[in-house]
């Protein structure tokens, strides 16, 4: 049987009032078949008072709710399972790891520390006051202290991250090496006889395997402003079943987190037992100092329904620059073209932005810090910058120009066509004390690239009406933030004197 069909059959079957409609026509034929040995005023007459009875009604109705139940407990599935996989009271995680101090990075020279200090960002803003009210009930715990400290950091303008920074890139003049090996890290035993469990943590997102590249350990040269990554091999999956699964329930309630990481430090990555893939985000910057966030589908494997960054990868093995003997060079240039092709690829197929429309990208330059997000056990994440060469609009227009264009030649990265895109003004970006920012939908440039190319004119008509209504309406739209996006914005914040589109424009503010 063609595979194509099956593929429509079980997406259309898939469909609730498709469900609903099947089960009627069900029981139907049931009481058809049942009076087929009557003539047909008989039979019809049976089906009739069959179907009115109070019995069949009430068979009707608990099949119906049954059916409708089962949809909303597969909603709630895909909304809880990142809270199940990740623990998402990052205020919680903060306490957790108490060991790391929250220290200010000085400005006038590049920040290096493998241990590491807290991140914060400074563009906070509480919406209302219950959402800095203490809920803990025992006023003499440790907990409600902690809290009152974590509100009072909040009114200084100060959000601590449930992420240590290890390396700050503040002067853009750091250089990159890669001190690389083919050998593959192997997880703990533990772990991979309960690689089953741990993948059921991820079974509703889209998900597949592939070779990464892993952060063993990592140096810093101030002389020579080198930073050098110790690095090996992995794959995506390892890294699903330890770092992106910390809190995850298994084993008659043990968790990841429990088992490798309860001390009060995160361990070193030298001696950490997870995938540890690095992770390469950042956001692209216009001219005129607005940035483009993305709001995520529902099916992603991290940041669900939330706002993220615009640059957002793992670091595989397939696109970066081997010799023949499967290593990377130790070379300044071999570094910075492997990460300079990854990042030009990654802003190629996800918008469609060739080289000519953005600044050149200079490792020494765009590259802002090395971190380690907390929520995931410590995996480590490399941050970037790209600046375009126009400004907040006329990004806007080519966006969408890009993906209502989009055909077999410039085909455009397909789950980036699943969200929606913001431009937002760096200096109107504010997160709450929850983590969420609130997003002025009048400020901001919405870019609805999902409508393209897959609705026909009149949905995407309809798809207008309801953002304008929405802007009208309902101007603020709320959602809570990717861990990535809160750092990214963090070493902004921290590097925005050497980021000119930013600077200016927050002068001008």
């Amino acid at each position: 049987m063609n595979k194509r069909f099956l593929k429509f059959f079980s997406k259309f079957f898939s469909k609730p009032l498709v469900q609903i409609g099947f089960y009627i026509l069900g029981i139907l034929l049931i009481f058809f078949i049942s009076g087929v040995f009557d003539d047909f005023k008989t039979s019809l007459s049976k089906i009739v008072n069959i179907l009115s009875a109070q019995e069949t009604i009430s068979v009707f109705l608990a099949g119906i709710l049954s059916l409708g139940m089962a949809r909303i407990i597969k909603k709630c599935d895909y909304y809880l399972e990142e809270s199940l996989k990740i623990d998402d009271d990052h205020h919680k995680i903060i306490r957790k790891y108490s060991g790391h101090k929250k220290t200010d990075i000085k400005q006038g020279k590049n920040y290096f520390d493998k241990t590491g200090v807290f991140m914060r960002i400074n563009h906070v803003k509480c919406i209302k006051k219950s959402e800095l009210k203490n809920r803990e009930k025992d006023r003499f715990s440790k907990t409600y202290k902690a809290h009152e400290e974590d509100i009072k950091n909040f009114n200084e303008k100060k959000l601590y991250l449930p992420t240590v920074n290890v390396f700050t890139n503040t002067l853009g003049d750091t250089r990159l090496l890669f001190n690389d090996s083919n050998e593959s890290h192997k997880l703990p035993s533990f772990v991979i006889e309960h690689a089953d469990e741990l993948l059921l943590a991820h079974k509703n997102s889209s998900t597949r395997n592939g070779d990464t590249i892993r952060l063993n350990d990592f140096y810093y040269d101030d002389e020579k402003k080198t930073l050098t990554l110790d690095t090996q091999r992995s794959t995506y999956y390892h890294m699903l079943i330890t770092n992106r699964c910390m809190d995850y329930d298994f084993s008659n309630g043990l968790s990841i987190r429990k088992l490798y990481e309860f001390d009060k430090y995160i361990c070193p990555l030298h001696k950490s037992k997870f995938g540890n893939q690095i992770g390469i985000n950042g956001l692209i910057i216009t001219s005129d100092g607005y940035v483009l966030i993305e709001k995520r589908d529902h099916n992603k494997t991290t940041w669900k329904n939330k706002f993220a960054q615009s640059i957002s990868l793992a670091l595989k093995v397939d696109e970066v620059i081997l010799n023949k003997n499967g290593i990377i060079e130790n070379t300044y240039e071999i570094a910075n073209d492997s990460i300079k092709s990854v990042i030009e690829k990654t802003i190629k197929n996800n918008f469609g932005l060739t080289s000519t429309e953005y600044k050149e990208f200079i490792f020494e330059k765009n590259f802002l810090g090395l971190a380690r997000d907390l929520l995931e056990g410590g995996k480590p994440n490399l941050y970037f910058y790209v600046e375009t060469k126009c400004n907040a609009k006329e990004l806007a227009k080519k966006l969408r120009e890009t993906a209502k264009n989009d055909n077999v030649e410039t085909a455009l990265a397909t789950e980036k066509l699943s969200s929606d895109y913001y431009l937002v003004k760096f200096s109107d970006i504010k997160i709450n004390y929850n983590y969420v920012m609130n997003l002025n939908r009048r400020k901001a440039i919405k870019i609805a690239r999902k409508v393209y190319p897959r609705l026909s004119r009149r949905l995407y008509l309809w798809d207008t009406i309801k953002n304008i209504l929405a802007v009208k309406f309902k101007p603020s739209l709320k959602r809570e933030c990717g861990e990535a996006l809160l750092v990214t914005i963090s070493y902004m914040e921290i590097c925005k004197e050497r980021i000119k589109p930013i600077k200016l424009k927050e002068d001008e503010d």
